[in-house]
């Protein structure tokens, strides 16, 4: 399933207070899908909990951050 990068970018508000789509401009789209869902799900170690829910937004929010917003 491809994410929608304009879906992305208002659920990934919630991640901007560490991380920049910039970061991510060119990444691979499923690698960054499955780190968001690792990192929701608890099998990452992120600096702060991540609400498992955004697990669901992955594949958007890994869209907009590939684009590099």
């Amino acid at each position: 399933l491809a994410g929608d990068a304009k879906a992305g970018k208002a659920k990934a508000e919630a991640c901007a207070d560490c991380h920049e789509a910039a970061d991510f401009a060119g990444e691979d789209v499923a690698a960054l899908t499955q780190a968001i869902k690792d990192v929701a799900t608890g099998k990452l170690k992120h600096k702060s909990k991540v609400d498992a829910s955004v697990a669901a937004d992955a594949a958007d929010i890994a869209a907009y951050w590939a684009s590099g917003g």
